[in-house]
């Protein structure tokens, strides 16, 4: 990760980092018969909206600083 932040931006390494959240409940479910909640689909849900939102909020700023 730290190797990933020296050569890209924070915006476009974390949504790659977020997929561990898909990784661990499909190994979840594979190697231990967990199957995820509702919960577990919220929340994963919910970061990757406020990974989305901030991500475009980002851009539009970056545009903003370039038209100045």
């Amino acid at each position: 990760m730290t190797g990933a932040f020296k050569v890209a931006d924070a915006t476009v390494v974390f949504p790659v980092d977020y997929t561990r959240l898909v990784w661990a409940s499909v190994i979840g479910y594979l190697v231990f018969s967990e199957v995820p909640d509702i919960w577990t689909w919220v929340g994963g849900t919910i970061i990757f909206a406020s990974t989305i939102c901030i991500t475009y909020r980002e851009a539009a700023v970056r545009r903003a600083r370039e038209r100045s």
